[in-house]
C-alpha cells in the first residue's frame, strides 16, 4: 500500500445509485521508446479505479502505463505508484492494448484533482502513436 488509509465511502447519486465517473483522455504522438508524462483534470480528489485500457490508435504498439499519486511523482518510487501495467502482462496483442479490471483507490496527493499518468511507447522502431486511455471509476467521499 502507498501509505493512504481513508474509509472507502461511495458517493451516491440521488436516485441512489453508485457515482460513476468515465475518464476518456488521448495522449498524442509518443514516439517510439519514450514516455509521455500527462495529468488530466477529473475533478475528483479521490477514486476508485474500477476498468483500464489503453487502446493505440490507427497501429499496433505495445505501451506500459503507469498512473502515480501526483504530477512530481518518480516512477521508479514505487511508493508513488498506484497502478502500472504492459501490453504484454495485459492482453498480450499489440493492436488491443491493455485492459484490466482494478479495484484500486486513488487519492490524488497534489490536490489538483488530476489524475496523473505516464504512457511509455515500448516499440524500439516505427512511428510515433496516438493512445486512447479509458478509465471507469465510481467517486469517493
Amino acid at each position: 500500500m502507498n501509505g493512504d488509509f481513508f474509509l472507502l465511502q461511495y458517493q451516491k447519486t440521488a436516485g441512489g445509485g453508485m457515482k460513476l465517473v468515465d475518464l476518456d483522455f488521448r495522449i498524442n504522438a509518443v514516439d517510439p521508446g519514450s514516455t509521455a508524462r500527462k495529468s488530466f483534470y477529473t475533478g475528483k480528489g479521490k477514486l476508485l479505479l474500477k476498468t483500464v485500457k489503453v487502446i493505440p490508435i490507427g497501429v499496433s504498439s505495445s505501451c506500459e502505463l503507469t498512473i502515480v499519486r501526483s504530477a512530481t511523482a518518480e516512477i521508479s518510487d514505487m511508493k508513488e505508484v498506484v497502478y502500472a501495467n504492459a501490453t504484454e502482462y495485459s492482453t498480450g496483442n499489440t493492436a488491443d492494448g491493455i485492459y484490466d479490471l482494478v479495484d484500486i483507490p486513488y487519492v490524488d496527493a497534489d490536490g489538483t484533482r488530476n489524475i496523473h499518468l505516464a504512457l511509455k511507447n515500448t516499440l524500439s522502431t516505427g512511428t510515433a502513436v496516438d493512445f486512447r486511455i479509458i478509465i471507469e471509476a465510481i467517486e469517493l467521499k
